[in-house]
């Protein structure tokens, strides 16, 4: 079981708040790290975030962890309303994560990692590599004051400016693919294929200036204009 001198001897100052939670911190130069660890015979589980001290919401998060939790992939589980605005908790595995590592290993093989989200920024099935794809490469998951960052896999092929990818698609951020639908336009032999955190499909395609098709789930077909397209692309991202 993890106890406070082993955390002191790698974190330094280390104290419990008043749920009895342990409090510790990396100072950087340009940033620093704000801990929240709670510690049962179950294992250990640990809050992370940015520039921001809030034990409160920290404590919340852990003490919103289910009992029953998948020991070697995500559980994701809705959260209380809060003062960010985030909407669930991906929790993840030691495999999933890097703390303690290099510093306190022999502590790590029942470590969880409790990341509060956006309900569209995961799946909750991801594999390690996509989990760390995700937070490294998409969802800024130390910022508990970030706007939402969904999960996107776009397959995608435009051959007026030769842009496009492989069947398999990848980790696309909002920006970019907003952008890659007004690249579409017009471009007859061209598609935008993409995947949100649910694992639905919505297809785009434009023949004609300020005309496009969106394709739900391949069965239900609209017709409509650009900013229509955008809209409707828009609310699939977020929404589902």
């Amino acid at each position: 079981m993890i106890i406070q001198p082993q955390l002191e001897s790698g974190f330094g100052e280390v104290f419990r708040d008043r749920y009895g939670y342990f409090r510790f911190q990396d100072v950087m130069p340009k940033y620093t790290y704000n801990y929240g660890l709670s510690v049962s015979e179950f294992g250990g589980f640990l809050t992370v975030v940015e520039n921001i001290v809030d034990d409160e919401f920290s404590a919340s998060i852990i003490r919103q962890v289910p009992e029953q939790i998948n020991r070697s992939t995500p559980t994701l589980v809705a959260i209380e309303e809060n003062f960010y605005g985030l909407s669930h908790m991906i929790i993840v595995p030691s495999e999933f994560h890097g703390y303690f590592k290099g510093r306190l290993d022999d502590l790590r093989a029942n470590l969880f990692l409790c990341v509060p989200i956006y309900r569209c920024e995961f799946s909750g099935t991801e594999t390690v590599e996509e989990f760390k794809a995700l937070r490294w490469d998409i969802v800024p998951i130390l910022d508990w004051g970030r706007l939402p960052s969904p999960k996107l896999i776009v397959y995608f092929d435009n051959p007026k400016i030769g842009s496009g990818n492989g069947p398999e698609g990848s980790l696309t951020k909002f920006p970019a693919l907003i952008r890659e639908v007004r690249n579409l336009e017009a471009v007859a032999n061209g598609f935008i294929e993409l995947t949100n955190y649910a694992g639905k499909v919505l297809e785009v395609l434009s023949d004609e200036l300020d005309s496009y098709t969106i394709i739900y789930d391949r069965t239900t077909e609209y017709s409509v204009n650009q900013a229509k397209a955008l809209s409707m692309v828009e609310r699939f991202a977020f929404v589902g």
